[in-house]
């Protein structure tokens, strides 16, 4: 009995074809809007390839992003050789880990947020020896992508002169100190799901124009492309 996704070997076992080494990024900051409560929805199917033979962390997203390890109990390598059984072990583990990621303390222990080292945090531990291995890696950014501080820092920009270019802006990240500060994204898939209204929105009494969210979405899109 096949299951998509998965191979069975010469012992009859299944295996899991891609399973997925995945970082979620997220700070939960007094000043910014919430996690919307379907975030996690969003990255349900990825966590039915890291429960079976992947791998899961979270990056608080501050000035001084911080690795967030989970539970080894959290993920499971045992084969299975009956489909049910499998998918019940699959079902059940997805379950226990976003319950994990939705409990886990993520708030920001500062009010500035680096989104930029957060990112190059990912892929550092997308490399480590525990993710380096798994072909399939995503990092998953809960946030606004409104950086406060570091080598991105929107606050320092000034909107209201014209919006800076952003090829001159990924020229300065690429070649700071000669060497770069922008993170090797090469073959890491990366999706924003923003907060409860979406990526470049800031909560009251803060206030972000129409062209300012444009401008950061078309920013942090050649950030990571």
């Amino acid at each position: 009995d096949n299951l998509p996704g998965y191979t069975i070997d010469k012992d009859s076992y299944y295996t899991d074809d891609s399973p997925v080494a995945l970082v979620v990024i997220s700070g939960n900051h007094a000043n910014a809007m919430a996690v919307p409560g379907d975030a996690y929805k969003y990255i349900e199917d990825s966590l039915e390839h890291v429960v079976y033979g992947g791998y899961c962390c979270a990056i608080v997203s501050d000035a001084t992003p911080t690795k967030v390890e989970l539970k080894e109990a959290d993920f499971f390598v045992e084969d299975a050789r009956n489909t049910e059984v499998l998918k019940q072990r699959i079902n059940k583990r997805k379950s226990e880990l976003i319950n994990t990621l939705q409990t886990l303390d993520l708030s920001a222990d500062t009010p500035e947020v680096d989104l930029l080292a957060a990112i190059r945090e990912a892929t550092n531990v997308l490399s480590s020896a525990r993710a380096k291995d798994i072909p399939n890696k995503q990092i998953m950014i809960i946030d606004t992508g409104i950086s406060t501080t570091g080598d991105l820092n929107l606050v320092g920009m000034n909107f209201l002169n014209g919006m800076p270019d952003i090829k001159d802006i990924i020229t300065k990240l690429q070649s700071y100190e000669g060497v770069g500060v922008l993170p090797d994204l090469t073959g890491i898939s990366v999706t924003f799901i923003g907060t409860s209204d979406g990526l470049a929105e800031v909560a009251s009494p803060q206030l972000a124009l129409t062209t300012d969210k444009i401008y950061i979405k078309k920013l942090w899109t050649e950030v990571v492309q």
